[in-house]
């Protein structure tokens, strides 16, 4: 896969050109740590949330390990 064929926005392909203005000023730091761990949030919750609607037990009985 060429790096253009991506179609990712281009500071995802240009790391460093996310970090000098990040170092640079310390509030773009702190804006881009904050889009960043609100990304990574909203995924580890829909995660959580596809994992339980898998594997819990219907009606949010007991824990799935304590049922045999």
């Amino acid at each position: 896969m060429s790096s253009g064929s991506s179609g990712a926005a281009p500071w995802i392909r240009n790391p460093p050109a996310v970090r000098e203005p990040c170092k640079e000023e310390s509030d773009v730091g702190r804006s881009a740590a904050i889009a960043v761990v609100a990304v990574i949030t909203d995924r580890l919750d829909s995660a959580r949330t596809r994992l339980l609607d898998l594997f819990a037990p219907y009606g949010g009985g007991r824990p799935l390990a304590y049922s045999r």
